[in-house]
């Protein structure tokens, strides 16, 4: 036992077990096929609206949302088709909520998703990746001036060291 404490596998209080670390995230397929089944009709191609007054314009006539079909590979989804519900289920947000596409509104919606998500009950760890999706995604475009291309990785970080760390750290500044 003392060599266990000394060597630090034992604290002098008792067994310390170190934290879990995500290594993969990816989200649960009822997870997945809830955004199927919430988000509004859609269709996606490149060349999708990217203000909010274009969105509105397009979604408004026949609650059809048109999405991009680019950006990270490397994401939450186990395939494209979630990505695009996501993100039609994202805009329909934006619209509900008469919240535009500012940074502190995109943050608003990312609470937003996290709390409908866990109204209609989904897994407490799914709720909080699809907020932290958008809201790494965010502080990476406002550090950097580009969309992330790893997505996964600062959701991964931030899950792993937090917010604030993920924030302030080489994820989004170095």
């Amino acid at each position: 036992m003392l060599n266990r404490i000394l060597n630090g596998m034992y604290s002098t209080i008792g067994y310390m077990p170190q934290p879990k670390q995500e290594t993969r995230i990816k989200l649960l397929p009822e997870t997945e096929a809830w955004l199927l089944r919430v988000a509004p009709k859609h269709f996606a191609s490149a060349d999708s609206p990217t203000t909010f007054e274009a969105v509105k314009k397009q979604a408004e006539p026949y609650g059809i949302y048109h999405v991009f079909n680019g950006g990270s590979t490397d994401t939450m989804f186990s395939e494209r088709k979630y990505q695009y519900a996501y993100r039609a289920w994202h805009d329909s947000i934006h619209m509900a909520h008469e919240l535009d596409f500012s940074k502190e509104s995109e943050l608003l919606v990312a609470r937003l998703q996290e709390k409908i998500a866990l109204k209609h009950g989904i897994n407490p760890r799914d709720a909080k990746i699809l907020r932290l999706d958008l809201e790494t995604h965010i502080y990476y475009y406002y550090a950097k001036g580009e969309h992330p291309v790893k997505q996964i990785e600062l959701i991964t970080d931030c899950l792993n060291n937090g917010l604030s760390a993920t924030i302030n750290g080489k994820k989004l500044y170095h």
